[in-house]
This record gives C-alpha cells, structure tokens and sequence, in this order.
C-alpha cells in the first residue's frame, strides 16, 4: 500500500496543480479585462480626436 509519506506527496502535488490551474485562469480572465479597457480607451481617443477636428473645421473660418 501507501508508505506513509506518500500519500501526502500526491495530495500536495494535486493541491499545487489546483493553485497553479486557478491563478492561469484568474490571470486569463483578467489580461480580457484588461484588453477591454485598452480598447474603450482606444475608441474614446478616437472619437475626441474627431470631434476636435470638427471644431476645428467650424472654427477655421473665425479671426482672432
């Protein structure tokens, strides 16, 4: 059967498995999240750019 440390051996390597599984999963779920900021902020910076080019455009016909 089972030495006496050997049984511990498995139960801490399956612990090991389940903490290392759970941390590649959190740090997926995470990087997405992060991946979903970048890309508002991407889409934000658009936009004001092309606002800031209409007002531009609105304002070149005025003088100081």
């Amino acid at each position: 059967m089972y030495k006496k440390g050997e049984k511990m051996d498995w139960i801490q390597f399956l612990v090991f498995m389940c903490t290392m599984a759970t941390f590649f999963i959190t740090s997926r779920n995470d990087s997405k999240a992060m991946l979903g900021i970048v890309l508002a902020i991407k889409d934000e910076i658009k936009d004001f750019h092309g606002r800031l080019c209409a007002l531009e455009e609105k304002n070149k016909g005025r003088t100081k």
